[in-house]
């Protein structure tokens, strides 16, 4: 007996030491992120249900350096949809709902309703306005509506396109689903993601958002300028039903893992979200296949995917947005995939205020001669500007004596002092020429 405890310990102990190891180059990638402050985000990895990898870069509350935990709730915006989809499919195998009921049956207000299927509104292609285009979005978005009044909202939205016609990503559908499962079910819908979801999977961290309360462990969020400064609080009662959830990093993995494990919806209902793009989207990683979503929201960035072939799930939640998810995500797809990269290079070469002065200057498009920048120098550091927007300032890394770095859009401004041009060149090689006008 007194063997086999100690088998087992040694069995504990080398598991727990071979895990440090093993994701020694994940930490040192966001060791990296800390010193040059790239960003603020939670990243949550685990395989079969079990939890591998928690790291967390940065501040859930800038301004009282307090650092996020495994219990910090992030606004995960459009992944919101998955679980309204989950909601949607468990409906339908309950036979209160089909795929091809329409919306005339609920809400006979909303423009071509009679037309509009739950399966268009599942795969955005009901041809509803998508209520964040709306010109008066900013208004509508501002105001604390109520359930009835955004109702009313959709019952005014114009029609883009014929039902069925085309793929158009639409908040509003999502939303339209929201109170189709509240009419059918009789309950609101934090009732329902609570009863069929969040309980049953002991998501204890996972429920509709309101106001932030950094008080109850709420990542604030935050935008890159010259600093950091904090994003504005979204009003999520805009986006019911499509962007309006909170959760964290780990109680994610839990749901997306419950979903391919059958815990949530039939296997039938799993290859009607991957196939038919209702609920999840496709990701291809070399020869992984993997299916999941983003969310975006006023300074918050998500992502959640997961690998069916390796039970792999990875959620990150972003609060600080300095480096582009999608490149984070990137990392940890190949640490836990096991594939080869680079550690980042993050460092900066240092010019004085005498050789960074000779690119400021006021820049004027080549191709639209109404579009300028300026570019300016203050405290050492160059700055990209759109005239007359002080937020719009954009720090530019010097990356070597003539070419700069935005990390946020993933873009290089190169100078060529002697012709008196700036180039901006994006991540796909695109090149935008701007000429001098006047020196700063």
């Amino acid at each position: 007996m007194k063997l086999k405890l100690f088998l087992f310990c040694s069995l504990f102990i080398y598991s727990f030491i071979f895990s440090q190891n093993s994701n020694s180059k994940i930490d040192s990638v966001f060791d990296a992120f800390e010193k040059y402050e790239k960003g603020m985000f939670s990243v949550s990895v685990s395989k079969n249900g079990r939890k591998q990898y928690f790291r967390t870069v940065g501040f859930a509350n800038l301004e009282a350096e307090k650092r996020a935990d495994l219990n910090t709730k992030y606004r995960i915006a459009s992944i919101s949809k998955v679980f309204t989809a989950i909601l949607i499919f468990k409906a339908i195998e309950e036979g209160k709902l089909k795929q091809n009921t329409k919306v005339s049956t609920f809400f006979p207000k909303i423009r071509n309703a009679k037309d509009i299927t739950i399966s268009n509104l599942l795969d955005h292609t009901s041809g509803m306005k998508n209520i964040s285009e709306l010109k008066n979005f900013q208004t509508i978005k501002a105001a604390n509506l109520s359930k009835e009044q955004l109702l009313d909202v959709m019952f005014k939205l114009p029609s883009d396109f014929p039902p069925g016609f085309k793929y158009s990503y639409s908040n509003s559908g999502y939303s339209v689903l929201g109170f189709i499962l509240e009419k059918i079910y009789g309950k609101s819908y934090d009732e329902l993601l609570a009863e069929k979801i969040t309980v049953p999977l002991n998501m204890t961290n996972t429920e509709i958002g309101k106001t932030i309360k950094p008080e109850n462990n709420e990542a604030k969020s935050y935008r890159f300028f010259k600093d950091w400064r904090k994003a504005d609080d979204a009003n999520l009662s805009f986006f019911f039903g499509s962007a309006d959830i909170v959760s964290t990093t780990g109680d994610l993995n839990l749901f997306f893992d419950a979903i391919f494990s059958g815990k949530l919806v039939s296997d039938k209902s799993l290859v009607q979200m991957k196939n038919l793009n209702q609920g999840l989207k496709y990701y291809v990683f070399d020869e992984y296949n993997g299916y999941g979503h983003t969310g975006s929201m006023t300074g918050f960035l998500s992502f959640s995917l997961y690998f069916p072939s390796q039970k792999l799930a990875i959620s990150i939640t972003e609060n600080g947005i300095r480096y582009d998810i999608h490149d984070i995500a990137e990392y940890v797809i190949k640490h836990f995939l096991h594939k080869n990269y680079d550690y980042p290079d993050f460092s900066v070469v240092k010019l004085s205020d005498e050789e960074l002065s000779r690119f400021t200057g006021e820049y004027e498009s080549k191709n639209d001669k109404t579009k300028m920048l300026n570019i300016y120098l203050e405290k050492n550091k160059l700055y990209l500007q759109s005239p007359g927007e002080d937020l719009s300032s954009i720090y530019l890394e010097p990356k070597a004596n003539n070419t700069f770095r935005y990390d946020i859009g993933k873009m290089d401004a190169v100078f060529d002092e002697k012709k008196g041009k700036m180039t901006l060149i994006n991540s796909r090689n695109v090149k935008y020429e701007y000429k001098r006008k006047t020196k700063i």
